[in-house]
């Protein structure tokens, strides 16, 4: 696997890790928002209404899941202070569809 890029000039093809983690970029949610990032304990996850049957998924690089997380509240406050440190990404899910994903730097 090679890829090369620099200004104009590129070699290869880009290694895209988010089809290997079932993360489609079509999927944006503004009644869903998660902050900080960088996250450092606690992230927060916020709805303008009342979530149904959410939960957060919080995935390594590789796309192993590391944390489940029901969401029940219009603010919800996760703990991520046992997760490993650097690049995580996340989805939400309600009602079993994804809703919103992304990621964030552990620190």
């Amino acid at each position: 696997l090679v890829y090369y890029k620099k200004g104009s000039t590129e070699w290869g093809t880009p290694y895209v890790c988010d089809s290997l983690i079932g993360i489609n970029d079509d999927i944006q949610n503004s009644q869903v928002w998660v902050y900080p990032n960088p996250v450092t304990e606690f992230i927060q996850i916020n709805f303008t209404l009342n979530p149904n049957e959410a939960v957060l998924l919080v995935l390594d690089v590789l796309g192993q899941e590391l944390l489940r997380v029901s969401l029940t509240e219009l603010n919800n406050s996760v703990s991520l202070s046992k997760l490993p440190m650097g690049m995580l990404f996340y989805q939400i899910l309600e009602s079993g569809k994804p809703v919103k994903k992304g990621n964030f730097v552990r620190q």
